[in-house]
């Protein structure tokens, strides 16, 4: 028995080349996945969980409860305004950030989060105002509508957007005296949708009227 066990062994035994040709792989896959993502000096001192430092499959992990905000307060509660939540992202939880993050002064590239966002053609994906990363397109296609987003503009929509308002407001007070339980967020989602396409076409869908889509 100890002998077939003893030819075990030395079958799977790997041979000196072939470790040696697997050694340089392995220190490189050390370095940049876990090292690197922990030792990194612009991100180490941030704190959050160890395993969302080496792998943005702790973020997944998290967004397929289907509650990752609420594990987000629960890491900010605990750690404060900024968490780590994978090898190049971090949480920022403060209102002071505001001007620093959307100032259109300094602006920050956008991430590989918004290109999956674009439009698809012919099989090809299409950028958006919204999900180019490339500033020069983004200033070619804001131009021609940024008249639209002019504050004096925008002040014009205000009769519009507060006739939604006191419609949707009455119904949230029907509900209430009603007392009966209702979804906040898909009210609020009709509620969107309604300012958006009165100020667009003059008329709502009619979502809020009729307390479904």
């Amino acid at each position: 028995m100890n002998t077939e066990m003893d030819q075990f062994r030395l079958n799977i035994t790997l041979p000196p080349s072939l470790i040696l040709t697997l050694l340089p792989f392995l220190v490189y896959f050390l370095y940049t996945q876990i090292l690197t993502p922990l030792l990194r000096p612009d991100l180490r001192q941030i704190p959050g969980p160890v395993l969302a430092k080496l792998t943005n499959l702790y973020r997944l992990a998290l967004v397929n409860t289907g509650s990752a905000h609420i594990h987000h307060q629960a890491l900010h509660k605990r750690h404060g305004p900024f968490i780590r939540l994978g090898p190049n992202a971090v949480s920022v939880g403060t209102p002071a950030a505001i001007p620093i993050l959307y100032n259109t002064r300094t602006r920050y590239s956008k991430s590989a989060f918004y290109p999956v966002m674009g439009n698809v053609a012919h099989g090809k994906v299409i950028p958006t105002i919204f999900s180019t990363q490339d500033e020069v397109v983004h200033e070619m296609m804001k131009r021609p509508i940024a008249q639209v987003y002019a504050m004096t503009n925008l002040k014009t929509y205000e009769a519009l957007v507060e006739s939604t308002e006191e419609l949707f407001v009455k119904k949230l007070e029907s509900l209430a005296d009603e007392e009966k339980a209702f979804d906040l967020g898909a009210w609020m989602h009709w509620f969107a949708t309604d300012v958006i396409m009165e100020i667009t076409f003059g008329e709502r869908f009619g979502f809020l009227e009729r307390g479904r889509m």
